[in-house]
C-alpha cells in the first residue's frame, strides 16, 4: 500500500512543479491589469488563464504561448493618448462658416471642404471646395457672429476614460396678466427663461489615424405639457482624428400656450441644427 501512495504523492508533487513552471508574471508600464485582461482573455486557449491586479498580470500558459501573449501585451500596454474633444451644435452652414476663423476640414460623400484663417489677408478667410466634378476657391467674410452664437465646447480627456460636455439654450416664456383698474383693462407682461440642456458622455479610443467614440448623450427637452424630459441613448461612431463627425440632427418647432382667467402664458421655439464632434490628439 505504501508504494501506490508514494507514486500518487510524487505525481501530485510533479504536477505542482509543472503548474508552477507555467506561471508567468508580466509587469505593465502604462495600463492597469483591469484594462488589459479583457483584451487578451478572448485570445487564450481553454487550458490557459490570466489574472492580475494593479500593474501586473499572472499568466498560465506554456512557454511558447507565453512568448506570444507577452508580445501581444507589449502592443496593448501603450501610453493612453491625450485627446481634445470638441462638440459643436448648429447647422452645416454654421460649421463651414465657423471653419473660416477656426480652421476646419469637413468631408462628406459630396464634397471635401477645407477652410482656414489667414493672418496675412485682411479681406477674410480663404476657402477651397472640391466637389465630385468641380473645384472652386473664394473668401469668406463675417464669421464672428457664428463664433459667438455657436461656440465650440471642448474637453481634454485621456483615451479610454469618459468625459462629459454639456451645452444648452434658454427658452423664453412670455407671461401676461390682465386686470381692471378704474374701469380700464390693464395688461402687464413679462418674459422668463427656462434652461434646456444637452450633453454627452464621450469615451474615445484611438486606432491608428482613426478614433472610435462611444457616446452616451442625454438631452433635456420640453414636452407639450411644459415639463422637461431627459432622454438618453448610446451609440458608437468613428472617423479620422481632427475631422468633424456628424452625430445627428434635429429640426422642429415648439409652441405652447395656456390661459387662465386674466392670465395668458405662451412660448415658442424653432430650431434646425445638427451635432458635430471631433477628437484632436494633444501633443
Amino acid at each position: 500500500m505504501k508504494a501506490p501512495f508514494f507514486i500518487a504523492l510524487l505525481f501530485v508533487f510533479n504536477s505542482v512543479l509543472v503548474s508552477a513552471s507555467e506561471l508567468d508574471i508580466i509587469d505593465l508600464h502604462n495600463r492597469p491589469a483591469g484594462e488589459i485582461i479583457p483584451l487578451i482573455k478572448p485570445m487564450l486557449n481553454a487550458d490557459e488563464s490570466v489574472t492580475g491586479r494593479g500593474f501586473q498580470l499572472i499568466l498560465k500558459a506554456d512557454a511558447t504561448r507565453q512568448a506570444q501573449i507577452r508580445e501581444l501585451v507589449s502592443k496593448l500596454d501603450r501610453a493612453a493618448a491625450q485627446l481634445m474633444i470638441s462638440v459643436f451644435q448648429g447647422s452645416e452652414r454654421d460649421l463651414q462658416a465657423l471653419g473660416a476663423a477656426a480652421g476646419i476640414h469637413y468631408r462628406d460623400s459630396n464634397a471635401d471642404i477645407q477652410l482656414g484663417s489667414s493672418s496675412t489677408a485682411p479681406g477674410g478667410a480663404s476657402a477651397t471646395l472640391q466637389g465630385n466634378r468641380t473645384t472652386a476657391t473664394g473668401r469668406i467674410y463675417g464669421t464672428r457672429a457664428h463664433l459667438q452664437d455657436n461656440p465650440i465646447h471642448r474637453l481634454r480627456i485621456m483615451e479610454g476614460t469618459a468625459g462629459y460636455i454639456e451645452t444648452g439654450q434658454s427658452i423664453p416664456y412670455f407671461s401676461g396678466q390682465v386686470y381692471q383698474r378704474n374701469g380700464q383693462s390693464i395688461v402687464e407682461s413679462s418674459v422668463d427663461y427656462k434652461d434646456v440642456t444637452s450633453g454627452f458622455y464621450v469615451r474615445p479610443r484611438v486606432s491608428g489615424e482613426r478614433v472610435i467614440l462611444d457616446i452616451s448623450p442625454h438631452r433635456d427637452a420640453l414636452d407639450p405639457g411644459g415639463a422637461i424630459n431627459t432622454r438618453s441613448a448610446t451609440t458608437t461612431i468613428s472617423g479620422r482624428l481632427g475631422e468633424w463627425i456628424p452625430l445627428g440632427g434635429t429640426t422642429g418647432e415648439l409652441k405652447r400656450g395656456a390661459a387662465q382667467p386674466g392670465k395668458y402664458y405662451s412660448t415658442q421655439d424653432r430650431h434646425s441644427e445638427s451635432i458635430w464632434i471631433k477628437a484632436d490628439p494633444v501633443q
